[in-house]
């Protein structure tokens, strides 16, 4: 196996509400500038999106010129998918593309070691694979199930996790489709249109993300969009155990109509919501901060069972020879 070492989450406080941006006070004329100076660095992610996927014969490429686009692509759109042509996807083939592009040691949080688990640094996504593991009862990796959008991490600090790389060995052989959802686009655009809306989304406390593994039901109070070194950052998130919340400072009014426009702009066919459904042998890479993510239920077959590698990690590609 390729010798990697794991990035592990030991020292993050959780089910406590975080600081974001400057650490102006909400509301203030200093934190809507805040906002608004941000959201104008702000660009359609999926306009001009390419028509095929990047190639390359083997995962060890990513480090020269090939990386360097896939780079390219995933700051413009936030998402790249790049295919190998004369290489199988392994957990192997998936942690040198991780090296080849920059990324880092995979992080572990630490809600997967809980209880004195032994958490892998690649986690496998397969109902198949899985079944009779303890993997098995994890609900998304070892389910078969839709998902709604999210962001990775639940009880990270919001802009934590920077991008999320998943590889396909084996596609399902119907659904399994993956949705990108381009939520900071959508809350700059709510942000030039219906301001009093988009601040309350900016609440530090209107957002719960809840842990549901591993016994662990702790919870992350924060906002759904936050200022993070100067970028946008969105924590858009519609699973289960997300849920919003009102909060004395905010109108009810405004905070719905927030809602409701991101939830519009979320719908299938929007500008701003794309699917991609990956191929054998594909991969993708996504930011974390700028896109909400889902998938639709899949089903196997014998002959295809879904076999999915992914790892979070807390810097965006930087392929080695653009470093």
């Amino acid at each position: 196996m390729h010798d990697t070492e794991t990035t592990h989450d030991t020292d993050t406080t959780h089910g406590t509400e975080i600081s974001y941006g400057s650490g102006t006070a909400y509301g203030s004329e200093a934190f809507t500038a805040e906002l608004t100076r941000a959201a104008a660095h702000v660009t359609p992610a999926f306009a001009d999106l390419p028509d095929r996927p990047l190639t390359v014969r083997g995962a060890s490429e990513l480090s020269g010129t090939a990386g360097e686009e896939l780079a390219r692509q995933y700051d413009a759109h936030g998402f790249a998918i790049v295919e190998f042509t004369d290489e199988r996807v392994t957990e192997d083939t998936h942690l040198l593309a991780c090296k080849a592009l920059g990324l880092g040691e995979p992080f572990v949080p630490k809600l997967y070691t809980l209880g004195n688990r032994v958490a892998p640094p690649v986690s496998v996504i397969s109902a198949s694979v899985n079944a009779g593991t303890e993997a098995g009862n994890h609900p998304s990796f070892g389910r078969s199930v839709g998902q709604e959008l999210h962001v990775d991490g639940t009880l990270q600090p919001m802009g934590m996790i920077k991008a999320t790389l998943m590889s396909c060995q084996t596609p399902a052989v119907q659904g399994g489709v993956n949705t990108f959802f381009d939520s900071v686009g959508a809350y700059a655009e709510l942000l030039r249109t219906d301001l009093p809306a988009a601040l309350t989304l900016a609440n530090p406390r209107v957002l719960v993300r809840r842990a549901n593994i591993n016994g662990s039901d702790e919870a992350k109070t924060g906002p759904v969009y936050a200022v993070i070194e100067d970028r946008l950052v969105g924590h858009y998130c519609l699973t289960d155990t997300d849920s919003f919340q009102t909060v004395d400072d905010v109108s009810p009014e405004d905070f719905a109509r927030g809602l409701a426009a991101l939830a519009e702009a979320a719908r299938p066919g929007s500008p701003y919501c794309r699917t991609v459904t990956l191929r054998e042998n594909q991969a993708v890479i996504f930011d974390n901060t700028r896109l909400s993510h889902g998938r639709t239920a899949y089903e196997d077959s014998s002959g295809n069972r879904r076999c999915l590698f992914r790892t979070l990690h807390v810097r965006h590609p930087q392929p080695e020879s653009a470093s």
